[in-house]
């Protein structure tokens, strides 16, 4: 499905599903230093997951829900390509077996601004979890679970297309 945006001296865009780039630190630092574009997918699907706490007062006929926070998740998967550089890295990480903060790795996801519809702007997890689902030879995918833990951090992505991506915090005002 395509989305049109209206963008700078009224363009419309598509915002196409290559417009949405999730990326993976691949470095054995995990300073953001490796960024690996998740590209050989035929699932993007991001659950907001929104956590809610409901109470019902005596005073009113229904109950009220608040939103107390989120829990974003990312389910992927990858083809089992021993050329590609994602696959490479999650079929390692996935016969360690990782626990507890080792399942801790950055993830950028690269979205359209919406003026230029370009992939320019993007959102950091820190210390996103990924977790490993299912090696399914049949399908020749590797499917796993990219959890969005923490506080965002927006910025914006340099590089993409080249294997020299970079975020770039934004600046506080």
């Amino acid at each position: 499905m395509r989305y049109r945006v209206l963008g700078e001296r009224g363009i419309i865009m598509q915002l196409t599903r290559d417009k949405f780039v999730p990326l993976i630190d691949v470095s054995e630092q995990k300073n953001l230093s490796k960024l690996v574009r998740i590209d050989k997918s035929t699932k993007f699907e991001l659950s907001f997951n929104a956590q809610t706490d409901t109470k019902g007062y005596i005073c009113d006929k229904n109950d009220s829900t608040e939103v107390t926070g989120y829990q974003p998740e990312l389910p992927e998967e990858i083809i089992l390509d021993n050329t590609n550089p994602l696959f490479k890295f999650m079929f390692e990480y996935a016969k360690k077996f990782p626990i507890g903060t080792a399942c801790n790795v950055p993830v950028v996801l690269g979205i359209p601004s919406m003026t230029t519809g370009a992939t320019t702007d993007a959102i950091l997890w820190q210390e996103a979890s990924i977790i490993i689902d299912t090696l399914n030879t049949v399908d020749g995918t590797l499917s796993f679970k990219i959890g969005l833990n923490g506080t965002p951090k927006m910025g914006t992505l340099t590089g993409l297309g080249t294997d020299n991506v970079k975020f770039v915090p934004a600046v506080s005002a």
